[in-house]
This record gives C-alpha cells, structure tokens and sequence, in this order.
C-alpha cells in the first residue's frame, strides 16, 4: 500500500544517479506492481540492458512485463537467459513451465517444473501440477506418486 511513497523514495535516488541499475530496476519493478505502468517497466530494464546485458533481475523483470503483453515466445527467451546466468530466480523455471503448457509442449512443461522443484521451489502444488501433466501422458504411476507428494507436502504445510 506504499507504492507510491516507494516511487517517490527510489525517484530521489534516481536523480543522484539516472544510471544505477539498481534503482532502475527497482523503479522496473514498482511499475510491473502498479500493472497500468507495464510499458514504463519495460523501459526501465530496456535501460539496464543497454549497459548490462546479463542483468538476471533486469531481465527478469523484462520478462514478465512481456508475459503482461502477451509476447510469450520473447519472454521465454528471455526466461531461459535468467535460468541460465543466475540462480537466484528459480521462479523462472515456474515460468518456463506455464509457458510450455500453454503451447502444448507437455514434456518441457514437466521438465521445467521438475527443475523448479530442484532449485527450492517446491510446494503441494507444484506436484498437483505434475500430476495432471503426468495423467495428460497417460502415465498413471509417475501421476500417482506426485499425488502423493502432493498429500504429504498439504500434511505438512497444514501442520506447521
């Protein structure tokens, strides 16, 4: 709820240094938060591309703010450079996965999701997920035992 005060703090700082790839991407980031800034954002990381091309957040950021335009096949380019530079977003696998359910590819799918799931990102849903995949490829005992982690990871998450 202090979006704008945020904006305000990180635009002080951008007067300092208009070059900061920190503050810019920050600046990226508050634009994709208050969504009706989806082409401000994009311009942000454009910036901090300009100059740091391997920029995991900045790309990042880039990415979703195309997945928000809908230009897909450009965001998982770019989705893949993040998983490929930074471990610091496995988020990205999550990303990659949607993507290639989305286009039908349902063995990219399970591998991304599995990769998410390796790299810490891992809850109940992500094997409710993998599940549905599985039962897709009529693969019923890899769709069962991911039912089953799904059961026991909800037991735990409920239990804590």
């Amino acid at each position: 709820g202090k979006t704008r005060k945020a904006q305000e703090e990180y635009e002080k700082f951008l007067a300092l240094d208009d070059e900061n790839p920190f503050i810019l991407t920050g600046l990226g980031y508050l634009s994709l938060w208050r969504k009706q800034k989806n082409e401000a954002a994009l311009r942000f990381f454009e910036k901090v591309l300009s100059s740091a091309p391997l920029n995991a957040s900045a790309l990042f950021g880039k990415a979703i703010g195309l997945m928000g335009r809908k230009k897909y096949s450009e965001a998982e380019v770019l989705f893949l450079k993040v998983s490929e530079i930074s471990s610091d977003y496995p988020e990205s696998y999550w990303w990659l996965a949607r993507l290639a359910e989305k286009s039908r590819r349902v063995d990219n799918a399970i591998q991304f999701y599995k990769k998410a799931v390796l790299a810490g990102e891992e809850g109940p849903f992500v094997h409710l997920l993998l599940c549905r995949l599985y039962l897709n490829k009529k693969n019923y005992f890899r769709a069962y035992e991911e039912l089953k982690r799904f059961f026991y990871l909800l037991l735990i998450v409920r239990i804590i």
